[in-house]
């Protein structure tokens, strides 16, 4: 059941999820009493009025905090280049395992670039008009595609 609230900034009655909760304030819903929009809305509002206060504030975290935020950086770059490194060894084994598919995609990326094969705006099965991609029946023949939605495309292979 969801239940409703009346927001008293803008006085529209919404839903309790778009209203924060607030342990600090006692209220019987645990709720806070504007919602999320108008509190947002205000905030933007009090930082235009206040840049100089805002500002300040800023620099104040920013200095208070750079040890901490540099060990989280290097924390950060060191996982990244971890994960970077396992996605590299992931494309390398696909590719030494499907040499053909990798050409057949690339020579279809190229054509798209050079403009010597056209994207769709449709799908060829359902016809929707989002993240369309070419499918290969035979990889022997590269430029000769299928055009459908990702949906469509991961249906066919689930079931091929």
């Amino acid at each position: 059941m969801d239940l409703k609230i009346i927001c008293t900034k803008c006085g529209e009655l919404k839903s309790e999820n778009l209203f924060r909760t607030r342990p600090l304030y006692i209220k019987k819903n645990g709720r806070h009493s504007h919602c999320k929009a108008c509190e947002l809305n205000y905030c933007h509002e009090w930082r235009i009025k206040n840049h100089d206060k805002w500002l300040a504030r800023e620099n104040k975290h920013y200095a208070d905090n750079r040890e901490k935020k540099k060990v989280y950086l290097a924390a950060y770059h060191k996982n990244n280049e971890a994960v970077s490194a396992r996605k590299k060894e992931t494309q390398k084994k696909y590719c030494t395992r499907n040499p053909e598919k990798v050409a057949a995609h690339g020579k279809v990326n190229a054509a798209l670039r050079k403009g010597t094969l056209t994207r769709p705006d449709t799908c060829s099965k359902c016809g929707a008009k989002e993240k369309i991609q070419a499918h290969h029946k035979n990889y022997k023949f590269p430029m000769k595609v299928t055009w459908l939605c990702q949906p469509c495309h991961k249906k066919l292979h689930r079931v091929t």
